[in-house]
């Protein structure tokens, strides 16, 4: 994610985006498709020759309306058991992300189906025609090279993605992340300072390697930045300082996401109504 994220399809014509690990496929509604080789090496590739995910079924999930309580089915198949990862994201934007609906879950081989209230990381409804859902798959059967996997761990910039199998269980997962300056629809003008704050005890590879920030106003990024590990308080808290007049009066949704770049995130938003003098 940020400066140090992996490769990422974004398909143009469709709302779904497979990534079998080092293996890209891409996948409309109810299509089955074997995965398209990216840039891997030989150790991949005996893992990398078949489909891993297929019959990814996700229609459910663009049509209904979680303002009524309804709730979509994402569905697919594993020819193999591995571990899942599900993100809802912007529609055309990968890397901001709305919510981790599965954060590497275990899954044996069979039909799976992953249900979604519609509901954004922080509780807030999403439109679902707005979103896009990103599946990665990390199958058990991965096996690498210790001297590649210390290159992999040691590589800033992980040209090739991440492989969570081989971060320590302790690092891997998502950060609390809650914006405490303000609560969704209150009413803000002017230039505000929005607040966001780490809760718990999960910190993941950032006392290594920092944290990637980046705040978006609806589905416009207004600040992208990094912060050191030097640099890291506790608890740590994030600032966005907004000038309120550069956007129209209404709801907006502000966004922060951050990471450990290891692939690792934290996601909160709140919904803020706009009222400056015209």
């Amino acid at each position: 994610m940020f400066r140090k994220a992996g490769v990422a399809a974004l398909i143009a014509l469709s709302l779904s985006v497979l990534t079998i690990y080092v293996v890209q496929a891409e996948g409309t509604s109810g299509d089955s498709k074997k995965p398209k080789p990216w840039d891997y090496d030989s150790w991949w590739k005996a893992n990398g020759k078949d489909a891993i995910l297929t019959d990814l079924d996700v229609m459910e999930a663009y049509t209904f309306d979680p303002s009524k309580g309804e709730v979509a089915s994402i569905r697919y198949r594993m020819t193999a058991q591995g571990k899942v990862r599900i993100r809802i994201c912007g529609k055309g934007q990968p890397h901001l992300i709305h919510r981790t609906l599965v954060h590497w879950g275990q899954r044996k081989p069979g039909a799976h189906v992953e249900k979604w209230d519609g509901k954004d990381a922080s509780g807030n409804v999403l439109n679902p025609r707005k979103c896009s859902i990103k599946l990665k798959v990390e199958p058990d059967t991965l096996q690498i090279a210790p001297e590649r996997a210390e290159q992999i761990l040691n590589d800033a910039e992980h040209g090739w993605g991440h492989v969570h199998k081989l971060h320590a269980s302790v690092s891997c997962g998502t950060f609390d992340l809650e914006i405490t300056s303000h609560k969704s629809a209150v009413r803000v003008s002017g230039t505000i300072a929005i607040t966001a704050e780490l809760l718990g005890s999960f910190r993941g590879y950032a006392d290594e390697w920092g944290h990637g920030v980046a705040w978006y106003v609806g589905e416009k990024m207004v600040q992208h930045g990094d912060i050191e590990a030097s640099q890291l308080t506790d608890p740590q808290v994030f600032t966005l300082n907004l000038d309120t007049t550069s956007f129209e009066n209404g709801t907006h949704a502000v966004t922060i996401n951050i990471c450990d770049h290891n692939d690792h995130e934290g996601i909160a938003r709140v919904v803020l109504d706009i009222q400056n003098e015209l």
